[in-house]
């Protein structure tokens, strides 16, 4: 049995070895699409990125809204 915690820190680590990742902990409010993928905070923080990974349950009643490249199970 694997613990979903130190697999996902594990994954984690992995990952910013290879990638510049920045991992944001707050509440979206706007997110526009230009040149670069802009996005404010309701801390009043903005945020630009090339892509963005918006992560949140399969049944968010937001998910309507966001267009999505495909669904991934998890």
């Amino acid at each position: 049995i694997i613990d979903p915690r130190i697999y996902l820190d594990w994954l984690m680590d992995a990952a910013k070895k290879v990638l510049p990742i920045r991992v944001v902990e707050d509440f979206v409010i706007h997110i526009a699409e230009g040149e670069e993928i802009e996005l404010k905070t309701h801390s009043g923080l903005e945020h630009k990125a090339d892509v963005l990974i918006v992560a949140g349950g399969a049944y968010n009643r937001f998910w309507k809204s966001i267009k999505s490249s495909r669904p991934i199970q998890g």
